[in-house]
């Protein structure tokens, strides 16, 4: 939008506040007379040269005015599409206001940026609305002065030249007042969207300083998790060397536990084996005892 607008600096058009009134639509669509249907009256006394020269004056203002009038259709047609493109940028403003929600965000900073800068861009349609529309009224008061020459004699022809003139004068004051207000409208433009483009860059400054800072942060915590990593994987390594290590005895001690057990069977049964050799002696004993009882008796 801000582009059609430098790429077309001299079509301006009316605020749209100030619709066009019924006199000034008639004036527009009324058409100049024919050469035959006016009637020079001029006073007696003139010389024909001097009526001859007021009959060609006469043919180029009504050529002029025809001129004038093709303008004005042309300014017309620009002040339609002009129309039309402030009702679709009114359009993209309401849809951009009902579709953005408020969020503490840069995207939310971003987005207030665009409906202000769719607000200026709304501003700076209807200035140029309202040039055009002074155009287009300074095309009319043309085109009425030159009907009001052709149709009046010399005196009342000289009498709406000059009121003519003084309109003409009063739209070209008009017109450089719209013009001052659109430079003073566009500077403002200017500021603001430099002042929002400055403030958006101190949010995004403050957001990278904060990403930075948690991204310090982040590597500090990721440098002390490696240590602990580092610290854990030493520890596993001592673990596993001490778990092997045990395993290892384990082993010993399974096999030397085999051994006694052996040992223990072996010598259960030498056990065994002297325990009935006394069981045999003490039979024995008895036996001679008895024995030698029954001989002393």
């Amino acid at each position: 939008m801000e582009n059609s607008e430098s790429e077309e600096p001299e079509k301006k058009r009316p605020h749209l506040n100030s619709p066009l009134s019924p006199t000034m639509t008639r004036n527009s669509s009324t058409s100049p007379p024919d050469n035959k249907s006016v009637k020079p009256s001029f006073p007696l006394s003139f010389s024909p040269s001097f009526y001859d020269c007021l009959l060609i004056l006469l043919c180029l203002l009504r050529t002029d005015c025809r001129d004038m009038q093709g303008d004005l259709e042309e300014i017309m047609v620009e002040l339609e599409e002009s129309r039309r493109k402030l009702v679709n940028v009114k359009m993209q403003r309401d849809a951009a206001v009902g579709i953005n929600t408020p969020a503490p965000s840069e995207a939310d900073c971003l987005s207030e940026l665009e409906n202000q800068t769719l607000s200026k861009e709304l501003e700076d349609l209807e200035v140029c609305l309202n040039v055009l529309e002074i155009k287009e009224s300074e095309c009319r008061a043309h085109s009425q002065a030159e009907v009001l020459k052709s149709s009046l004699d010399e005196h009342s022809l000289e009498l709406r030249v000059k009121a003519a003139i003084e309109a003409e004068a009063a739209c070209h004051q008009r017109l450089s007042a719209t013009e001052a207000e659109i430079a003073e409208l566009r500077a403002k433009l200017d500021a603001s969207e430099r002042l929002a483009l400055a403030k958006n860059l101190q949010q995004v400054n403050a957001s990278v300083e904060s990403l930075k800072s948690t991204i310090a942060h982040s590597e500090e915590q990721m440098k002390h998790y490696v240590i602990e990593a580092v610290r854990s994987t030493k520890e596993d390594r001592h673990v596993a060397i001490n778990l092997e290590s045990a395993l290892l005895e384990l082993m010993d001690a399974e096999k030397e536990l085999k051994w006694l057990k052996y040992a223990v069977s072996s010598s259960q049964k030498e056990y065994d084996q002297i325990q009935k050799k006394i069981d045999e002696i003490q039979t024995e004993l008895v036996s001679e005892r008895r024995g030698l009882f029954l001989c002393g008796s």
